[in-house]
């Protein structure tokens, strides 16, 4: 990556990065109110860039230190995804349903964290930044930012075709996810001019989402805001997919070579 060479290995320190957004993540959770649905969605948005920093780092620390770290920030971040989704739910279409009910289920989910898993998840995270900190990288870290980089794109490729194919919301929603890694990888190695297609796609997937939730919720109780979420589901996939072929035209390599 000659670009990223000339700049210099401090900028492209992914364990560093790493470390950074799991020290954001604890220091939300030390926070006043770190249930909060702003605290949550920027808890969340660490942990997810922590990962796609781990995805960089995997072919230097190996696969079983990767899978370890990952699973442990996943499943940290696991619990707050009922509560982000009440949160949605209640703030975009609460005047339109049950918002009492909403209101009833997002206090009952911040009870039970607040109550059990706030202290354990940030014991969790901050080990995870510990032992990340203690891994030792080959001083050549090109080989494995070019590997990582070409599997995180690869897997979203994956991800592409299989929601072109079955455009369930499971695979719609996986893409979303592939997405986001990609997007915080580049970020990362300093490519911030594919942030804005990657956070379109994202925001775009992350609208449709919301909408399937509430189609789930919903059930047949309202044909004309069901019809609505439909045709509004309808035009944010086209739009997400469309803009998705295009980021992922290339082969892997021939996209990490297209930054060198």
């Amino acid at each position: 990556m000659a670009k990223l060479r000339k700049a210099g290995p401090g900028l492209i320190d992914a364990r560093g990065a790493v470390r950074r957004h799991i020290a954001a993540s604890v220091e939300i959770l030390q926070g006043r109110n770190p249930l909060a649905a702003e605290s949550v969605h920027r808890m969340r948005k660490e942990l997810k860039r922590a990962r796609a920093g781990l995805r960089l780092l995997r072919d230097a620390v190996g696969k079983t230190a990767y899978a370890h770290e990952n699973a442990r920030l996943r499943d940290a971040a696991r619990p707050l995804a009922p509560l982000r989704d009440a949160d949605v739910l209640a703030a975009t279409f609460g005047r339109r349903i049950d918002a009492k009910g909403i209101r009833a289920q997002r206090a009952a989910l911040r009870d039970a964290l607040r109550k059990s898993l706030v202290q354990e998840i940030q014991a969790s995270i901050a080990e995870t930044g510990e032992r990340v900190s203690r891994w030792r990288l080959p001083l050549d870290p090109w080989p494995v930012l070019r590997s990582g980089l070409e599997r995180i794109y690869r897997k979203g490729r994956e991800a592409l075709a299989l929601a072109q194919a079955r455009g369930s919301d499971r695979s719609l929603h996986e893409v979303r996810k592939q997405v986001k890694y990609l997007g915080a990888a580049l970020e990362i190695l300093h490519f911030k001019k594919f942030n804005k297609r990657t956070d379109g796609i994202a925001e775009a997937l992350g609208d449709d989402h919301d909408l399937a939730m509430l189609r789930r919720r919903l059930g047949h109780a309202d044909r004309e805001l069901i019809a609505w979420a439909n045709r509004r589901r309808r035009k944010l996939q086209k739009r997400a997919l469309k803009d998705a072929r295009r980021l992922y035209r290339s082969k892997p390599r021939t996209f990490v070579e297209s930054l060198e």
